[in-house]
């Protein structure tokens, strides 16, 4: 006798993105379901700070517990998880990446809703805050599935900006009303226990107060020499695999994370690049590719000389963009100070505050 439940069973669904309806793409720049292999490598390739991104996992996961058992979360935890830091750090694929491990170690599948910051606030006169109390009523739609949610916020200074800032802009009320649209969609989807929250923001300073004191904030520095050298690594062993080229790697697993002992020319290359981010660390091997005619039409003769020579002229422009202020500027300094105080990079989680005054 044929199952008579056999006819409402539906395949599992395939992992990664979804196709959005026309409605959704206005409010998401995607949705993708998890865990998804295509993500695998993302979390193994971001490198931070001993112990960061396992503490960042932690703190996903309990406050989601929290929120099961009725705890408020904010006067612990936070209501979501704030990644801030200098440009090219790798804040958006550490998001990505901690959501994609998130889903695995609770074994169930999960929907990571990236809403569309930049698109909702670029919204005609009025319109970006119904569009963002929209965004977040159909996170909260999705929500009632039963699936674990996670919904990214990238660059939140976008709708979440900081009103006493925008006093001074074009139309302040709108961005006022846009904030406070954020706020309470935020409000609404931490009531909720299979909703989790991450954001990021190059612009700290940019938003606002209310946003951040619901947030647990974790600092995502500019990689120090011995990050810099996992991260040209991880880059040139990709070039040694697909391209044929021939660096040699110096360090081998992460049993030996050390950089003494380096050949002289990658202690040249170390120092080259130092105040780089890691985007602009794996820009610089294709750079590198192009500043000979050899090289570019055969990718296996590129030495350790031509990234020396390339990062070395480029750095003359950047200390100047450094010196000239801007973003560079504002985490720069903080950076040096630690240096200076001869605090070590696995003191990377740090008080939002020691960054906001």
């Amino acid at each position: 006798m044929p199952n008579p439940d056999s006819s409402h069973k539906v395949p599992k669904p395939a992992a990664g993105p979804i196709d959005l309806s026309p409605a959704d793409r206005t409010l998401f720049s995607q949705i993708v379901r998890l865990p998804w292999s295509e993500w695998n490598s993302l979390w193994s390739r971001i490198h931070l700070p001993e112990g960061v991104k396992q503490h960042a996992k932690r703190v996903l996961i309990l406050q989601g517990n929290l929120r099961i058992a009725d705890l408020d979360p904010v006067t612990s935890v936070g209501k979501g998880l704030f990644f801030y830091g200098p440009p090219g750090t790798g804040k958006t694929s550490i998001a990505r990446g901690l959501a994609n491990e998130f889903a695995t170690a609770i074994d169930k599948e999960v929907l990571l809703i990236e809403i569309a910051t930049h698109q909702l606030s670029s919204e005609e006169l009025g319109k970006g805050p119904k569009q963002v109390e929209m965004a977040f009523e159909r996170v909260a739609e999705f929500a009632t599935s039963g699936m674990e949610i996670i919904c990214f916020l990238d660059e939140v200074e976008s709708v979440g900006a900081n009103r006493s800032q925008s006093l001074s802009g074009a139309d302040p009320k709108d961005v006022a009303r846009m904030t406070n649209a954020a706020l309470q969609g935020i409000d609404h989807l931490s009531r909720l226990g299979n909703v989790h929250l991450i954001v990021t923001s190059n612009l700290p300073k940019g938003v606002d107060s209310a946003f951040l004191d619901r947030m647990y904030a974790l600092y995502v520095p500019l990689p120090d020499a011995l990050w810099r050298c996992l991260i040209l690594q991880d880059a040139l062993a990709e070039l040694n695999d697909k391209l044929n080229t021939k660096i040699r790697l110096p360090l081998n697993g992460r049993n030996s994370l050390s950089i003494e002992g380096l050949p002289k020319q990658w202690k040249r290359l170390l120092v080259a690049t130092e105040g780089l981010s890691g985007r602009q660390l794996r820009k610089l091997v294709f750079v590198a590719l192009a500043g000979r005619e050899e090289t570019t039409k055969q990718p296996s003769t590129l030495t350790l000389n031509d990234l020396i020579n390339t990062v070395e002229k480029a750095q003359a422009q950047r200390r100047q963009d450094v010196l000239s202020g801007g973003v560079y500027d504002y985490y720069t300094q903080p950076i040096q100070q630690r240096r200076n105080n001869g605090q070590q990079w696995n003191d990377a989680i740090e008080p939002l505050d020691r960054f906001i005054s």
